[in-house]
């Protein structure tokens, strides 16, 4: 779909010492896994081994990573920096990492749903970029808001936007500002308004026809 099929994936598995300079140190905190471009064409994965600590968490890892290298290896952004306001770049990896199973398999969908229920609320599904520096309850929350967005946006315009939209703001170098108009049809007032509806009724837990109250969520992956 992407145009960009992959022949080799390259994966180094660090030590705590190795992560700290493999590729000059990785300085979020919280990261266990990244991606990273090499020489405008090839990518590499480096996984913090420490870090991962099941079989289900290493596969979600591992499938995320792969999906930054499928959806944006081999872009040339001219050396800028890419303007992702959503984060749909971690939301798509995150739906990669998790495919074929939904948002609300996330084993992050109870900090998500603590967010919807915080004073702060969510009123957008635009986020920023996530701090260095962030904690890990903030990181987890983050990237889980940042998977259900991508998985309305599949759900409500078709998943094949979702992919054009990850790399709509990195095709052309001088240009490197996300552009959702370039991937959906609709104004993104509306799918962002519907979005954060979508993600606030979602994070709940199903009732359960059995007990008639709430079904516990399912923990699968980090």
């Amino acid at each position: 779909m992407l145009g960009n099929p992959q022949r080799r994936y390259r994966i180094y598995l660090a030590t705590g010492q190795q992560w700290r300079v493999w590729y000059g140190g990785e300085r979020s905190v919280w990261a266990i896994g990244y991606t990273i471009g090499l020489n405008g064409v090839e990518s590499g994965v480096v996984l913090r081994t420490s870090r991962i600590g099941s079989a289900g968490e290493l596969t979600n890892t591992v499938q995320h990573e792969l999906g930054h290298m499928v959806t944006l290896g081999g872009t040339d952004t001219g050396g800028k920096e890419i303007v992702d306001p959503i984060n749909g770049r971690e939301g798509i990896a995150e739906y990669i990492g998790y495919w074929p199973r939904p948002a609300t398999a996330s084993g992050r969908r109870a900090a998500v749903r603590t967010i919807v229920h915080s004073a702060a609320r969510l009123t957008s599904i635009i986020l920023g970029e996530l701090d260095d520096s962030a904690s890990s309850r903030a990181s987890n929350a983050y990237y889980g808001l940042s998977h259900f967005a991508v998985d309305c946006l599949a759900t409500r315009s078709a998943r094949a936007s979702c992919w054009s939209s990850s790399r709509s703001h990195c095709d052309v170098p001088t240009s490197t500002r996300w552009r959702p108009a370039r991937a959906f049809a609709s104004p993104f007032r509306r799918i962002d308004t519907g979005c954060v509806a979508w993600i606030k009724q979602h994070a709940e837990p199903r009732r359960s026809a059995v007990d008639g109250g709430r079904s516990p969520d399912r923990t699968v992956g980090g």
